[in-house]
């Protein structure tokens, strides 16, 4: 369109100011469609950059936008899901709170946040931000499942610091306090008065603690800090062990404190931890118990060759020692079906894998209640006629729920033939929980290692059986990784590891330059390449080899990696190479032949052999007067081809001299 489509053709001057205002606002909307097209594909590529997992819907709930981490999130692609409903594609959200959330909000039109925990087929929790408009919603979620599991944990671990009866505090490194637990408030402070943190401890202490003790207090956290190396060599932890007096206002006590370095977060502190032992005889015996047992958990977990089933008999050994019981048992129950997986008692006439029924034993009540159960005499208990009181004899049970990977899966138990010496309190169910959450995490090892082994051996055999291997190059620091399928490919060492040149060196000459440009392009443009070529192995055998490779993005790494496939496919092309000798053959004998010769393609993928009529000699042509076009396609239905045909790629050729009698000849 001219300028003579908007003004009049005329060369009055106000005519060219309206032109000069026209063309100015024409290129002020180009500028402006420009930016916004600029500004919507920033923002695109912001949306597929984020953390957050975010799709759009409109007023009628239609997914209009998904960006990769929800369809990631999801299992689902994001092209398959725009157009459809997010209650035909989420199903299992409907009827739910989140589903009442988002209605409330496309209704009130106010933006939204919470937190959700998303059921089946998901199972994990989200925070939520859901922000509704004229024209439907958007929603931008976080998974924060990891972060309430460590709120749940931090929950557990302040509940128990809040209920023992230990004095806790937690120093920084100029001696305030930076924690407090119950039972430090209640020693050293009058109900309704301030808190304790934010003082310094010689302060909140005060005349509590006599001159010397508090000397010697304040050197042992020096001590404890000082343990800490600040030049990036070795930790060197140092536990301080003291006893104070402290005068409270019932009465003089005497506190074992020990004094630990711990980090959490920036800078150094140190964990206090004071036990009233004015009752000197029972509270020392059980702090030596519990120092004993954690030295000797420390050593068991930190031995690195054992084996499964004998950490878990070193660590029952350890827990009958602590609570001094006679038998432990580790147990996996499945229904109704009790299964020893490992046990320790050398008196017992327990032995792994042997097999009870759950309500035979006192774990019964731990897996009904989901609890630790305990009592110190069976027959003061009124367990009596209990099956595991009348066939094993047994006294006293502490027992706590096992779980492995968030499921449960048995109990670990600890009994004796004789009642306790002493009531199972706080500290001894701590201990079997303790106990518990170590068996747990060395059998969700072995899961792992087993399945590893298992992933390992298919790998393996399909590398062999294949002959395939897999490779990966990381560009930001060349280093090359072959499988072992690979290195039996170019028939290498198994500890050969080469470098990039020498890799492509190992190419037939001929194809050398083909794989380092496709190697390049995959690198620089993210261009995958599918290539049939040879190489020459370390024996100088030229192999035929499919190799492949495409740059992804790595799980481990901040920069992309190429990886690919590595196949001997030297029978496949070798057989290919036979079949075209073998046509050329044939196309050689239909020409030259001075026998009426037809050749048939025969297609056996039905009950029985079909064939069609591909190509005529000359002779037969000469002799019916029939050419190749007049017969290709037609079927041959000679009730004399009775043998079925191999397959559909032989080669079926019919030869006679004299057409009316010819016969069927197979290559």
């Amino acid at each position: 369109m001219g300028v003579s489509d908007y003004i009049p053709i005329q060369s009055d001057q106000n005519n060219f100011e309206l032109l000069a205002r026209r063309i100015q606002t024409l290129v002020d909307a180009a500028r402006k469609n420009e930016t916004a097209e600029r500004m919507t594909t920033r923002f695109r590529r912001t949306l597929e950059r984020t953390t957050d997992a975010i799709y759009a819907a409109d007023d009628e709930w239609r997914v209009e936008y998904m960006n990769e981490q929800m369809a990631e999130r999801v299992d689902r692609d994001p092209a398959a899901i725009i157009g459809t409903t997010i209650w035909e594609e989420f199903p299992s959200i409907v009827g739910t709170e989140l589903e009442e959330r988002y209605r409330t909000a496309m209704e009130t039109g106010e933006p939204t946040s919470f937190e959700q925990r998303l059921g089946e087929p998901f199972d994990y929790w989200v925070e939520v931000r859901v922000f509704p408009d004229d024209d439907g919603m958007t929603v931008f979620s976080q998974e924060i499942t990891a972060e309430r599991e460590r709120e749940r944990q931090l929950e557990r671990s302040e509940t128990i610091l809040e209920n023992i009866h230990d004095v806790v505090f937690v120093l920084d490194d100029e001696g305030t306090i930076e924690f407090a637990n119950a039972a430090a408030e209640r020693v050293f402070f009058q109900p309704g008065s301030e808190r304790a943190t934010g003082h310094k401890l010689e302060a909140v202490v005060g005349d509590r603690i006599g001159t010397a003790d508090r000397e010697r207090f304040v050197r042992a956290v020096e001590t404890t800090l000082d343990g800490i190396q600040g030049d990036g060599g070795p930790r060197v932890l140092y536990d301080a062990d003291l006893q104070l007096d402290v005068t409270t206002d019932d009465a003089e006590q005497t506190y074992d404190v020990r004094i630990t370095p711990f980090e959490s977060g920036p800078g150094q502190q140190v964990l206090v931890v004071a036990r009233d032992v004015t009752e000197r005889t029972e509270t020392s015996r059980q702090l030596q118990r519990e120092r004993d047992a954690l030295r000797q958990l420390q050593t068991v977990m930190a031995k690195p060759d054992l084996s499964t089933e004998t950490r878990l008999q070193e660590i029952l050994e350890v827990g009958c020692q602590t609570l001094g019981l006679d038998i432990g048992i580790v147990s996996h129950i499945e229904d109704s079906t009790y299964t020893v997986e490992a046990v320790h008692g050398p008196n017992a006439d327990i032995v792994a894998g042997e097999q009870y029924d759950l309500q035979s034993t006192y774990c019964e009540q731990v897996v009904r209640e989901d609890s630790v159960c305990s009592f110190e005499d069976a027959a003061a208990d009124g367990k009596a006629t209990h099956p595991a009181y009348r066939k094993l004899g047994l006294e006293s049970y502490l027992g706590v729920p096992l779980v492995v990977d968030n499921e449960r899966y048995g109990t670990l138990n600890f009994s004796s033939t004789e009642p306790a010496e002493s009531s199972f309190g706080s500290l001894e169910r701590t201990f079997a929980e303790l106990f518990a959450e170590l068996v747990s995490a060395e059998l969700s090892r072995r899961r792992d290692r087993a399945e590893l082994k298992r992933q390992e051996f298919l790998f393996e055999r399909i590398q062999e059986v294949a002959e395939i291997g897999v490779w990966e190059y990381d560009p930001s620091t060349g280093e090359l990784d072959w499988s072992d399928g690979v290195r039996r490919i170019h028939d290498v060492e198994d500890e050969y590891v080469p470098s990039v040149d020498e890799a492509l060196e190992f190419y037939h000459p001929a194809d050398r330059e083909t794989i380092t440009t496709a190697f390049e392009r995959a690198i620089e443009d993210g261009e995958p390449y599918d290539l049939d070529l040879r190489i020459v192995r370390r024996d100088g055998v030229v192999r035929d080899v499919r190799a492949w490779g495409e740059r992804v993005d790595s799980s481990t790494q901040e920069d992309p990696v190429i990886r690919g496939v590595f196949q001997d496919i030297t029978d496949r092309k070798s057989q290919r190479r036979e079949y075209q000798e073998l046509a050329e053959e044939y196309e050689a004998l239909l020409d030259t032949s001075g026998d009426a010769i037809f050749m048939l393609d025969v297609d056996t993928g039905g009950a029985a052999p079909d064939f069609e009529f591909a190509r005529l000699s000359p002779e037969y042509e000469a002799q019916t007067g029939l050419s190749t076009d007049d017969v290709r396609a037609k079927r041959h239905r000679r009730s004399s081809v009775t043998n079925r045909a191999p397959d559909s790629s032989r080669i079926t050729l019919a030869v006679s001299n004299d057409v009316s009698q010819s016969r069927i000849v197979r290559s």
